[in-house]
């Protein structure tokens, strides 16, 4: 009983969410992502909760309106993550990889970041994404957040 009430509010938080696509340039690749926004201060604070799966090309992102030192963790969190630090530059800074899931153990950008994008543990790995790579949304240019590449095409 107790599992299907958290089903069904979890369902229904996530359809109240905002959704986007989301790219990271990774070397010659390109991987496009489906996108859960976390705009308000209540969508980041539950985040990715009480899950039990993500499928393989979706991922959750976190942005903020400065940069600052970012912090998370994984209270409530079902299934294992990759943490993607990102910032004001839409480069990545740092990936918590494989978070073990229900910790408060804490997850923090090594340099000043904006946003951190939350995708499936162990999918960095697999993809061969890495520090350095860069990400864009349409939400983290809305916020500012964008590479020296994308600027120079923009302008």
């Amino acid at each position: 009983m107790i599992h299907s009430i958290i089903s069904m509010l979890i369902i229904s938080f996530s359809n109240s969410l905002l959704h986007e696509n989301l790219t990271i340039s990774s070397g010659n690749d390109i991987h496009c992502f489906d996108c859960l926004v976390a705009t308000t201060e209540q969508e980041s604070y539950h985040g990715l909760m009480f899950r039990r799966s993500l499928p393989k090309n979706k991922g959750m992102l976190f942005p903020f309106k400065q940069a600052q030192k970012l912090t998370f963790w994984m209270k409530n969190t079902f299934i294992p993550l990759d943490m993607i630090f990102i910032d004001s530059q839409g480069k990545i800074t740092n990936i918590e990889k494989n978070c073990t899931p229900q910790t408060l153990d804490a997850r923090s950008c090594i340099s000043m970041c904006q946003a951190v994008f939350e995708v499936n543990g162990g999918l960095c790995d697999e993809l061969n994404i890495l520090e350095g790579d860069e990400i864009s949304s349409p939400t983290l240019s809305t916020y500012g957040i964008c590479s020296k590449k994308v600027q120079r095409i923009e302008l």
